[in-house]
């Protein structure tokens, strides 16, 4: 399917970030206990543009979570900015992402944020809409 090939390609982008590489990396569809830090990528909405086979449109999450127990509030926030810093230069992520050859990235934009707080970890999900399609 061409959203988990977006999963998998932008978890693997974001990875290799000197600030992101500690994080654990997880897609929307593994089912695994998460282990944190730890960073998700999941493509929660795929639909065909226009019938298109060719161009879909999706609402990728990128979840960054912490464990509150050792994490201060301060440190998880800088695990979210590096993410939004990864992820501000369109172009050059477009490209990257591209030169994998497994999809093609027509646009992407950020969409909003929802941070959550629990009793044991920090969440915070960045929305991200995409244009994607087949390489």
């Amino acid at each position: 399917m061409i959203d988990h090939a977006l999963d998998d390609t932008l978890l693997a982008y974001l990875k290799q970030m000197p600030q992101l590489t500690a994080l654990n990396g997880y897609t929307g569809q593994e089912n695994a206990e998460h282990k944190l830090p730890a960073l998700t990528v999941s493509t929660t909405t795929a639909e065909a543009l226009a019938g298109s086979d060719l161009a879909f449109k999706g609402e990728v999450d990128v979840i960054i979570e912490s464990e509150a127990h050792d994490t201060t509030a301060d440190a998880h926030a800088e695990r979210v900015e590096s993410v939004r810093a990864a992820l501000a230069d369109r172009a050059t992520v477009i490209a990257a992402l591209n030169a994998t050859e497994k999809l093609h990235i027509y646009g992407y934009a950020p969409i909003g944020t929802e941070p959550t707080v629990g009793d044991a970890r920090f969440n915070t999900k960045i929305k991200y809409r995409f244009g994607f399609g087949p390489a």
